[in-house]
């Protein structure tokens, strides 16, 4: 039976996509019986609920711990290296170092990486991750490579012009060929690393557990279709598309309205659609504003819901990655309504599992909602067969036994 160590530039136990990808292996992976240890290298103090999980997580005998670096690795930002300028990236950079060298240095002596017989990394920062390639080498741990994201060119604190941005495209670009083998979240994603060296790759989407189908409630034809957005509105999430989809309904006196909630308050497109939904007649009296909602809130707001949308642009980095809140929405038992972009139609069949269209294009989205609601069941009988199509695709004891046999595979 395996020891697994997974290490990287994450959060842990909550914090972000990437915490919730990791906890769900760790947990698929213990669920097996295997004995799972976590150091998360993140360069911030643990998340708020920290504590949270932990009788949870050690009861499924997955430990973790964040290294304890030594001083000076973050102190406060100096004034001669104000964020943004050349100077603060220069400073940024040399944290990240200095991290880099005092996680590897808390590795040698834990005990939990030093009795584990595979490693998988999380990331794609040289500095960070090829010191730890080279520890495992030294203890004769097998390691591989999670891989989420391609680089483009405006990623990583000011894009091509920081040094953090070479280091994640040395990552990216070496660490393929380094490792014993690559788990990667699509396919565009694994044929990326194959271009790069990849000897062995596995397919490894998002995850999460499943258990029994959701209760079916009778629809409510009388009232307005509530279509709910969970996020940021960034730019990933096509919200110019979703707006303009809205406002063509609207203009139709299609009795269709659009619940917004996440953390977008304080993010610059959230400020940005929050000011342009105000500015519009049209659309302040169809999009709604929930703002950021807790656990037992959001199960409500979703309660009160028809559908939920779950657009994707159509740029270089969406076509390679997969959301993570896809398997998280299909398992609400709604009718989830995606982009055609990237692994989306590969893992989903339009009009049955979900609503797939065409990115960018607001009239085949209104056309899609336009549909929904005039459904006699308002779109339930897509919204369970994506239930048991996320089981089928989506299952993270499913993936983990496949991660496990990968391992052996590669032994």
């Amino acid at each position: 039976m395996h020891t697994i160590a997974i290490v990287g530039d994450f959060l842990f136990p909550f914090g972000s996509a990437a915490a919730a990808r990791i906890r769900n292996l760790a947990i698929g992976c213990a669920e097996h019986g295997v004995k799972v240890s976590i150091f998360p290298m993140a360069q911030v103090e643990p998340p708020v609920g920290y504590d949270g999980l932990g009788p949870f997580l050690l009861e499924r005998n997955i430990q973790w711990a964040y290294p304890q670096f030594s001083p000076g690795w973050s102190e406060g930002r100096p004034g001669w290296a104000p964020e943004g300028s050349v100077p603060g990236k220069l400073w940024w950079y040399r944290a990240v170092r200095h991290s880099a060298k005092a996680v590897v240095d808390y590795l040698r002596s834990a005990e939990s990486i030093n009795s584990s017989d595979v490693v998988l990394l999380y990331g794609r920062g040289w500095s960070r991750l090829e010191p730890v390639v080279r520890l495992c080498r030294e203890r004769g741990a097998r390691v591989f490579l999670d891989s989420v994201e391609i680089l483009d060119r405006f990623d990583g604190f000011g894009g091509c012009a920081s040094p953090i941005w070479w280091d994640w495209r040395l990552g990216t670009q070496r660490l393929p060929a380094l490792v014993d083998g690559v788990t990667a979240i699509s396919r565009p994603i694994e044929a990326w690393n194959i271009s790069r060296g990849a000897r062995r790759t596995l397919i490894l989407p998002a995850i999460e557990s499943w258990g029994c189908p959701p209760r079916s409630y009778p629809a409510e034809c009388d009232k307005p279709f509530f279509v709910a957005y969970l996020g940021a509105l960034t730019t990933k999430d096509d919200p110019e598309t979703m707006l303009a989809a809205m406002r063509l309904l609207a203009e139709e006196n299609v009795p269709v309205r659009l619940k917004i909630a996440g953390a977008y308050a304080k993010t610059a497109g959230g400020k940005r659609y929050i000011a342009k939904v105000n500015a519009d007649p049209v659309l302040r009296e169809v999009v709604i504003f929930s703002g950021y909602l807790a656990d037992g809130e959001r199960e409500s707001w979703l309660a009160s819901s028809d559908a939920l949308i779950l657009l994707r642009s159509d740029s270089l980095a969406e076509k390679h990655s997969f959301p993570t809140r896809l398997p998280e929405s299909l398992r609400t038992g709604l009718p989830v309504i995606t982009s055609d972009v990237g692994d989306m139609a590969w893992h989903l069949r339009d009009g049955v599992d979900a609503a797939v269209v065409p990115p960018g294009n607001p009239r085949a989205l209104a056309a899609v909602l336009r549909g929904l609601a005039a459904k006699d069941d308002r779109g339930r009988e897509m919204g369970l067969s994506g239930w048991f199509r996320g089981a089928e695709r989506f299952d993270r004891r499913r993936h983990a036994r496949a991660f496990l046999d990968f391992v052996d595979d590669c032994s």
